[in-house]
């Protein structure tokens, strides 16, 4: 594809499919947002640990933001070149692969009814599915919810032509003007525990061990791409317009780019309903507690990260304060920062045990109630153990890559000053906390604009910046509560196992 000229009036849009919200913006050239637009959808839960979605109410989200932020654009900025599409990982839907009618509800990341196969794929693939995947076997992961999906397609229905895929490839089937076949991207193929992060293809072998037909999965193409993804059909004002989609990747990725870690080191974490902690290792890099997977892929040339999750993080926040019977979440945060000590310890574990220990099975402990113990104590040891949780993963990226400062962080409750003050102190490093926590969906549409001009990615100068913190005068009393955390935390895993 040429170069294209840059012009200072060209609009760049994004499309954020999270678990919580969907969202829209619109950017400019320098990756300012002009106009955004958010909506929240449901997520429902059932016995057996049951998380899915209505794909229906993320369409219909999808449209309504996407249309409300055109009628928003100020009229000096020209039409729309390119969009991006970012959604949630992991979850997966059946649907038609003619007319893109789902035909199951989506299955969350979160959800866990694989954990049984997960955990007998572990004990007998789990160092084939860590070489091939870089990934570790867990319910987290698509493959057993695909496999799930497959076995009860069989058993309840009658359809015989059907795709399983992440809810990337759904949207971009549904929104597309024109028809086209199931797709997705390499960031979101890798998070399949289905796909071969060396080769770029679906790994036979695995398919094998799982049970799954490659003929049900969607073909893989590149991240930024120049001609793949089809357009969407955009209406604003009396004018229609179709705009070519240029990028599509995983949230976490996406964020990963927002946050302009373009170089091996450069590092982010994100704390959004869960935690993402990824770092740009360029290469692949091998990690037996880490998880490796695909950043983005970009002309011949492909990235790789290193990752590790917190499953809970701000639904945990949501979750207590619903549970307290509290009315507002950033008021409940803010008064539990304004506690000076508390002795009160948390794991929050509320869908299990993440990086570097995926336990799926552990669940949330609090230690240090007394009848003096107010409710923002214990709001405030989830806060805190949010930056506890990452400074574990941290240290584990550290033993194979250099970390350069500084990290930046982003996500809804990377509002919160505490957590940024104790991963300053605890890390010993330079924290930003992006102007615009939203980072996923500015990525998004960075590598839109890419694969717009053609450029070269780490060439691109955008609109940065954020609030500073560095480690202060706390740095031995965070790191002396951060000790009793640990020790608290190993107590925790060594009573589930034994």
């Amino acid at each position: 594809m040429a170069r294209r000229p840059i012009d200072s009036d060209d609009i760049f849009l994004a499309l954020d499919a999270g678990t919580t919200d969907v969202k829209a913006g619109a950017y400019d050239r320098s990756m300012n947002l002009i106009a955004s637009c958010k909506r929240r959808i449901g997520v429902y839960y059932g016995q057996g640990g049951v998380v899915e979605q209505d794909p229906h109410e993320i369409l219909e989200a999808a449209k309504y933001c996407l249309n409300s932020i055109l009628r928003r654009i100020p009229k000096r900025y020209g039409e729309p070149k390119a969009i991006g599409i970012t959604n949630q990982r992991e979850s997966v839907l059946a649907w038609e692969p003619i007319d893109g009618r789902p035909i199951t509800k989506l299955i969350s990341w979160k959800d866990k009814r694989g954990a049984q196969l997960s955990l007998d794929l572990k004990e007998r693939y789990g160092q084939v599915i860590k070489d091939k995947t870089g990934l570790i076997s867990d319910p987290y992961f698509s493959a057993t919810k695909i496999k799930w999906l497959v076995e009860n397609i069989k058993r309840s229905s009658n359809h015989k032509n059907y795709v399983i895929t992440t809810l990337d490839s759904w949207l971009v089937k549904n929104l597309n003007s024109s028809s086209i076949k199931p797709l997705t991207d390499h960031s979101n193929a890798s998070r399949t525990m289905l796909f071969n992060i060396d080769s770029l293809e679906w790994d036979s072998d695995l398919l094998e061990i799982v049970g799954i037909s490659e003929e049900i999965l969607p073909e893989v193409k590149r991240t930024i791409e120049s001609d793949s993804y089809g357009k969407v059909k955009l209406t604003y004002g009396s004018t229609t317009r179709e705009v070519p989609i240029l990028s599509v990747a995983g949230d976490q990725q996406a964020s990963l780019f927002g946050n302009g870690c373009l170089y091996p080191g450069q590092a982010k974490a994100s704390y959004g309903t869960g935690a993402f902690i990824l770092e740009n290792t360029g290469v692949r890099v091998k990690s037996d507690r880490l998880l490796e997977t695909l950043f983005y892929t970009y002309k011949g040339k492909r990235t790789y990260a290193l990752e590790g999750t917190i499953l809970s993080s701000g639904s945990s926040i949501d979750w207590l304060v619903s549970l307290a019977g509290l009315k507002s979440v950033p008021r409940s945060i803010l008064r539990a920062e304004q506690i000076e000590r508390s002795h009160v310890l948390s794991v929050p574990a509320l869908s299990g045990l993440g990086s570097p220990f995926y336990s799926s099975d552990i669940r949330g402990y609090i230690s240090g109630l007394s009848e003096s113990t107010d409710i923002y104590e214990v709001i405030r040891s989830f806060l805190e153990a949010q930056a506890f949780l990452s400074t574990v993963i941290i240290e584990e990226m550290r033993k194979h890559i250099k970390l350069l400062e500084p990290l930046h962080i982003d996500g809804g409750l990377s509002k919160s000053d505490l957590i940024a003050e104790m991963l300053a102190n605890l890390l010993d490093m330079k924290i930003i906390r992006e102007r615009n926590v939203d980072a996923t969906m500015k990525g998004i549409a960075m590598m839109s604009m890419i694969g717009y001009y053609g450029i070269d990615e780490r060439k691109l100068t955008v609109s940065a910046g954020g609030k500073e913190f560095n480690p202060n005068d706390k740095r031995d009393e965070i790191a002396e509560k951060f000790n009793s955390w640990r020790s608290f935390l190993l107590s925790v895993i060594s009573k589930n196992q034994g």
